[in-house]
């Protein structure tokens, strides 16, 4: 009896640590559209990816690391107010290689993390993870 309660309690605790695994999973060699290393899908910037990180990067030293979904709203969010509009996620996807005319063009990328649509991606929007 006492060994199947540690098995719960362990069980419990390897699925808590599971659910607690934020990461961004960074693109794979296709920048922007569906060009992330998620195992399942990913949103525009690579984050709250379905079934976690397919791949990982590497850092200079050889060492894996997994991108913080925090520090990259952080910097999409150039004016630090807590959201990203439009035109932060537009210069942002730019600077990663994403066509800047077509993604003016057809805004289904912003939108579809966009949830309840007004207007900016908020953080847990942005990454299930993090809090607004």
């Amino acid at each position: 009896m006492h060994s199947q309660k540690i098995g719960l309690i362990c069980l419990c605790l390897t699925v808590m640590v599971a659910l607690c695994n934020a990461e961004c999973c960074g693109p794979s060699s296709v920048p922007v559209f569906g060009g992330c290393n998620g195992k399942g899908a990913c949103n525009f910037f690579c984050c709250n990816c379905d079934n976690g990180c397919a791949s990982y990067p590497y850092d200079k030293k050889g060492g894996k690391h997994v991108l913080n979904p925090a520090q990259i709203f952080k910097s999409a969010d150039k004016n630090k107010n807590g959201a990203i509009d439009f035109d932060e996620a537009l210069k942002f996807a730019a600077k990663k290689g994403g066509n800047k005319v077509q993604l003016k063009k057809d805004r289904k990328w912003f939108t579809s993390i966009d949830k309840n649509h007004d207007g900016v991606i908020k953080p847990n929007e942005f990454d299930k993870t993090l809090k607004n």
